[in-house]
């Protein structure tokens, strides 16, 4: 049992690596290419929304599909058909040339496929390892990620100049190929011994209008996802402006904006390794709430080199280095004991649809987020979004993210609960 579970951690953490790491090499192309061609902050926005509006539109489905069906296909299947859309966009753009078209369909294309997979993944790891352990392999699946993340921007922004995009879609394919070959000897279902026959039996609207009732009676998960609505679209603001301060108005390079980008990898990375050897952390409450007024004063401060006099452009680099490496160490510190949260206190037969609903209501505001302030960024000083929306998000933490939210959540999962979801 203990060489089984081993080898589940370590083909997790190889194969969402190897995907990541193709994947993310990709996205820095597509998005510099993007920026780099049309220089419009609306264009950069709108290969934004292809990438996260099949997220909230199929997220719930997906969890429906997670609960009713094999997560262990399922997870394999999405890294096989990511892996054919990839190759088959690398066959266009050898015939017709890369687009803004075809980078928006491959953009949406992956992010339905990622979403299955990501519900399904999610929802499948208190099946791979015991108990004493979700907190490490949620830790070590951010670490991998993490970890691709460092490198890929920075493999993306030095040969950038080298190779085309085409090159870029046919080593992200040929890498999600190769994770799914690796999940193929994952045992996804080691420590799940049954598993609820009514919910495949269920019609699929039935289903999913049942984790929708699920979730509404259970008071502490329903306001954590509220909040994390409102939190998602104050905090997309940094995932358009951001760019596009790095590299329209300050003029950094491609390699320059690569490690700027790996180091919100980098901080993941370090805190994820840290959660892993620590035991888990018990006030989850003042992780989220610090953790996230901290965030909110990260993304006010990103505007600094905008408002300075002209400054060395090393000294601009190391400015952004400092501030991604704390955001992301920051979001890896909230992240992970509220996953081990969820995991812990949801029912095994309800986890896809949470995790599904999840997916959606964190991620619904962010396509609107992302075409506000792609709209705004071409029409106002670019400076304003940060700091209006980081002062925002400190109002909503502050006024939302209490103490009793995390009480109710704490509390194991009980019948009554599955019993007020069926009257």
């Amino acid at each position: 049992m203990e060489s089984i579970i081993k080898r589940n951690m370590l083909l997790l953490v190889i194969g969402k690596f190897t995907s990541i790491l193709g994947a993310g090499v990709y996205t820095f192309a597509a998005s510099f290419y993007v920026l780099q061609v049309t220089g419009s902050g609306m264009n950069f926005a709108i290969t934004l929304l292809c990438g996260s509006l099949p997220r909230i539109v199929l997220g719930p489905f997906a969890g429906v599909i997670a609960d009713r069906f094999s997560r262990r296909l399922l997870v394999i299947g999405m890294d096989v058909m990511c892996g054919a859309i990839m190759l088959t966009s690398f066959i266009i753009s050898l015939t017709f040339g890369p687009n803004l078209l075809l980078i928006y369909i491959t953009s949406a294309l992956l992010s339905i496929c990622s979403t299955f997979f990501s519900v399904a993944f999610s929802s499948s790891i208190p099946g791979l390892v015991d108990d004493t352990r979700i907190q490490r392999i949620t830790s070590l699946n951010q670490a991998a990620g993490a970890s691709a993340n460092i490198l890929s921007p920075i493999i993306g922004g030095i040969i950038y100049g080298f190779l085309s995009l085409s090159s870029f879609m046919f080593a992200n394919g040929i890498t999600f190929l190769l994770s799914a070959l690796l999940e193929v000897f994952i045992v996804f279902n080691l420590f799940i011994t049954t598993k609820q026959q009514a919910t495949k039996k269920e019609p699929l609207l039935a289903s999913l209008k049942e984790g929708y009732t699920y979730m509404k009676n259970h008071k502490g998960l329903f306001s954590l996802l509220k909040i994390a609505f409102w939190i998602n679209f104050f905090f997309s603001a940094i995932m358009v402006c951001l760019p596009y301060f790095i590299i329209k108005e300050l003029s950094l390079t491609s390699q320059q904006f690569g490690i700027i980008e790996a180091m919100f990898a980098v901080g993941t990375l370090s805190v994820a390794i840290f959660l892993s050897m620590r035991t888990e952390i018990q006030n989850k409450y003042a992780v989220m709430r610090y953790g996230l007024l901290f965030l909110a004063c990260l993304l006010t401060i990103t505007v600094l080199p905008l408002l300075l006099p002209p400054i060395p452009s090393l000294l601009i680099l190391i400015f952004y280095m400092l501030i991604t490496f704390s955001i992301g160490g920051t979001t890896s510190f909230i992240n992970t004991p509220l996953l081990v949260l969820l995991q812990r206190s949801t029912p095994e037969e309800y986890l896809g649809r949470v995790f599904g609903f999840l997916d959606t209501i964190a991620g619904a505001i962010m396509p609107l987020g992302f075409i506000l302030f792609g709209f705004l960024l071409d029409i106002v000083p670019s400076y304003y979004i940060p700091i209006g929306c980081g002062i925002a998000l400190g109002i909503i933490v502050l006024r939302y993210v209490t103490k009793p939210i995390f009480t109710l959540l704490e509390q194991p999962s009980s019948t009554h609960i599955s019993e007020q979801v069926t009257s």
